[in-house]
């Protein structure tokens, strides 16, 4: 079983990171693909107030609940600072899923780890 199948086949809740109102950017296509699919989708950026309908939150803390899996879809800073709230909440994976960047690995380089925390992280292909 591939990496992404078990992501997928073991959770329900994603909160997606970066998540775009403008249909062409990366984050958008990722929360409507989980959309698509019959997953839960918790959009997740300071920018709105909503995504397609749905309440946009702030941050992770902000979030209704505590999702399964955190998908991570921005620049590297920003993706450390997001596994560390993903870790402070006890959320199990944060997924970077490869961009369409030139190089398809715009958010991968960045990788933290804390050895105390029980958040696995992890740098695959995408959810399409």
């Amino acid at each position: 079983m591939s990496l992404v199948t078990d992501i997928l086949r073991n959770n329900r809740t994603f909160a997606v990171v970066g998540v775009s109102q403008d249909p062409a950017r990366y984050g958008h296509e990722i929360f409507e693909t989980l959309l698509a699919k019959g997953y839960r989708a918790l959009p997740v950026n300071p920018k709105y107030e909503q995504v397609d309908g749905y309440p946009c939150y702030p941050s992770l803390e902000a979030l209704p609940e505590k999702p399964d899996v955190v998908v991570a879809v921005v620049p590297p800073a920003v993706t450390e600072k997001t596994v560390e709230a993903a870790a402070r909440l006890g959320v199990g994976t944060v997924w970077m899923p490869r961009g369409r960047g030139p190089t398809g690995r715009w958010n991968c380089a960045s990788r933290p780890a804390s050895p105390k925390s029980t958040t696995s992280v992890w740098c695959s292909p995408c959810v399409r």
